[in-house]
């Protein structure tokens, strides 16, 4: 994605934007910014002011209000994951949407008994990334594949869809694991029907193609539907690695990066109380499936169902590569690590080995966290 400035993505995504320029009692330039939007599903009014260095052009935000209260700065990384998210991207859908409509049911101990529609597919070229309040975008070559599904409970006790482990299978051979959901997946019995998508990374050939398509959900196929027939022949021409995922960024990167130590990528790998951090933490619930453990530089998102890390955020001052703190600017990041794979705003994603390594920034762009987790994450 293109690297957008802030008053581009402002004006793209404020209505009434407008900026104004003043200096404060003690000499200092101030830009300030106010545009309305939505907030909590009700039309609100953000101003958000930035300090200017005249001599350097640098700037840092020194202010954020919605309708005059004033705001963390998190709440303003999450608006602005939001904000460069959505800039100049206006149409996310690749082709015509697929439309499906067939049924399904199951009854499983422990999954309860649910009838499943699967409405639609489509594919498209961004997905909304719920921890960053922004969007993922897939990989060089490749698309994203999203299954709208309802669920409905037909039994008498809670019954739940499984999506951790679920695959696409592209031409009866190739094989792709999920990458996200979003949406209820839990339903009780006599409540009414829930809605809620799968996505999965592709190869963009998968899209091009008019080979067979079939979606599988849960580690042992509870229930699966047929996306798209095709002709049953392989042409053998997907993009695809040995794990079955689809193939990571050529990216050369100079070593492991490491947290107090412990290389990042074992947070995602290994059960949560394998690591004893050491001190307080706080403890808090992110979704249905995922809990938080905060220590002083560092949040666990842990599966609620299997007690693995599926997601860490640390600060950049508590991650290393080499003995090299990545407590640094983009300029020196960039030296460092070379050119993200993806970069939008404040944001930088390099597609790290096995894992992602999503950086974000202060206004003048000094790393304030690096947030890890895997490809596939199922949510």
């Amino acid at each position: 994605m293109p690297y957008i400035t802030y008053g581009e993505a402002f004006d793209d995504y404020f209505s009434n934007p407008r900026w104004t320029h003043f200096k404060s009692d003690g000499g200092v330039d101030i830009v300030e910014f106010s545009g309305g939007f939505m907030y909590a599903g009700k039309p609100a009014n953000a101003v958000i002011q930035f300090t200017v260095d005249g001599g350097t052009g640098s700037f840092e935000v020194t202010g954020y209000e919605i309708d005059d209260v004033p705001q963390t700065l998190f709440d303003l990384w999450v608006l602005l994951g939001t904000v460069f998210g959505e800039a100049g991207d206006d149409d996310a859908v690749i082709g015509d949407r697929m439309v499906i409509g067939e049924t399904k049911s199951f009854s499983e101990v422990g999954f309860g008994s649910l009838e499943v529609t699967l409405e639609y597919a489509e594919f498209i070229s961004r997905v909304a990334n719920p921890l960053f309040s922004g969007y993922s975008y897939p990989d060089e070559g490749h698309v994203f594949l999203r299954a709208a599904l309802t669920l409905e409970n037909i039994g008498t006790e809670s019954g739940t869809l499984p999506t951790a482990w679920s695959t696409v299978i592209f031409d009866g051979v190739y094989e792709y694991r999920l990458y996200t959901t979003d949406g209820d997946f839990k339903v009780n019995p006599l409540a009414p029907p829930v809605s809620g998508s799968a996505t999965f990374m592709v190869p963009s050939v998968v899209a091009e193609s008019d080979k067979p398509l079939i979606v599988n959900f849960g580690a042992e196929t509870i229930v699966s539907f047929v996306i798209r027939h095709g002709d049953g022949t392989s042409s053998g021409t997907a993009n695809q690695n040995a794990g079955g995922s689809a193939s990571n960024s050529s990216n050369d990167y100079p070593g492991e990066v490491l947290y107090r130590g412990i290389p990042v990528q074992d947070l995602l790998t290994d059960e949560h109380y394998a690591f004893d951090f050491g001190g307080a933490f706080e403890e808090g619930e992110f979704n249905d499936w995922l809990y938080t453990k905060t220590y002083d530089d560092i949040t666990l998102f842990i599966n609620d169902y299997t007690n693995v890390v599926e997601c860490a955020i640390i600060s950049a001052n508590a991650c290393t590569i080499n003995g090299t703190s990545l407590d640094k600017n983009r300029e020196e990041l960039i030296r460092l690590l070379g050119s993200p794979d993806d970069e939008y705003g404040i944001f930088m994603d390099y597609k790290y080995q096995d894992y992602t390594l999503h950086l974000s920034a202060s206004a003048n762009m000094d790393a304030l966290s690096v947030t890890v987790y895997l490809y596939s994450l199922p949510w």
